[in-house]
């Protein structure tokens, strides 16, 4: 069953067809891109004490994260409505921050770009 009346090539083997009012860019051109960066540990607390912190997936809900950790000095940040990924095994999994955190290397955060 076709969802849209007309069908194009994408011209990328992988995608195959695509309906023909839709066009493709690289997700490079679209978004910045923050990779997580671990701080020292003795920067990490579970008291609520700083940002909340994120190390990988292991705080993920269905939505939005829900941390146990929190951090004085966070190098990499994510902002409010970036997509978090998990870039570390298991890879792909998202979530979306719902307010300030700081990310560790299992994640990175992609944020729009603002033209």
């Amino acid at each position: 069953m076709k969802r849209y009346p007309a069908y194009k090539d994408s011209g990328i083997e992988w995608i195959g067809q695509m309906p023909t009012h839709w066009n493709y860019k690289r997700l490079k051109h679209l978004d910045k891109t923050i990779m997580g960066q671990s701080p020292k540990s003795e920067d990490c607390n579970k008291d609520g004490i700083g940002i909340p912190f994120l190390q990988g997936n292991a705080d993920f809900s269905k939505l939005n994260p829900i941390p146990s950790v929190w951090c004085e000095h966070a190098n990499k940040i994510s902002e409010e409505d970036d997509i978090l990924l998990s870039v570390r095994a298991p890879v792909g999994a998202v979530n979306i921050a719902d307010q300030t955190y700081g990310i560790g290397r299992g994640l990175c955060a992609i944020r729009p770009k603002h033209s």
